[in-house]
């Protein structure tokens, strides 16, 4: 089994527990995800972005199921389908370009 690692943003509104729990079942339902004691996904709260919450979701792949690359790419499409449905919002950057000054 391999170690493997999405990074994700939540908005500053959010509820951060939920978040966790959020990323942790959407790692957990993954068929090729660890779900035994000790090897079990887990999350850290890892930051105050410029932009948003920042969390880490670190989970063990089953290498004969899926490789890890894939089965990140997997966990991110359901932590974005459930982040959906549970309205939590991820943040994205917006640039303001003024408009140019009068001569």
């Amino acid at each position: 089994s391999l170690r493997g690692l999405v990074t994700i943003s939540a908005a500053y509104d959010s509820d951060t527990r939920l978040v966790d729990e959020t990323l942790r079942a959407a790692a957990a339902a993954h068929p090729a995800v660890i779900n035994s004691p000790g090897k079990a996904p887990w999350v850290i709260f890892d930051n105050f972005g410029v932009n948003g919450l920042e969390f880490k979701l670190f989970f063990w792949v089953d290498t004969t199921r899926n490789n890890v690359a894939g089965t990140a790419s997997d966990v991110r499409h359901a932590v974005l389908a459930a982040f959906r449905e549970k309205s939590i919002r991820i943040p994205s950057t917006q640039f303001v370009v003024p408009p140019p000054k009068s001569p």
